[in-house]
């Protein structure tokens, strides 16, 4: 009795065993496409890192561009014209005090 329900289970176990294993090509064809979309998804990975490395860097010139635009306004403004020493020595100060607020705060306006 032990061994006919043992055959039993062999037989049951390469029917089940046939029935889930796919032939070899489609699991290689599975396969490929899982490496496929594993290299795919490093290529997007790198490519976004890029990305926003060069849009970091832009940000940081357009703020900065903003900041030397702003100091030059207020220079102006406090009656010192464009160009002359005393403008370039007002836009030193203002960038200087920027500097001092920024390191109350622990922060560094010096580029990495």
């Amino acid at each position: 009795m032990k061994r006919q329900f043992e055959r039993l289970l062999r037989s049951r176990a390469r029917k089940l065993h046939s029935a889930v294993l796919l032939p070899r090509w489609m699991r290689d064809a599975v396969e490929s496409l899982l490496w496929v979309a594993i290299l795919a998804t490093g290529a997007i990975a790198v490519d976004f890192v890029q990305r926003a490395s060069a849009a970091q860097s832009r940000l940081e010139l357009r703020l900065a561009q903003e900041a030397t635009f702003k100091d030059s306004e207020r220079c102006r403004r406090q009656g010192f014209p464009a160009g002359t020493h005393e403008h370039l020595l007002c836009m030193m100060d203002t960038n200087a005090n920027r500097e001092e607020k920024f390191a109350l705060f622990g922060f560094s306006m010096e580029l990495p």
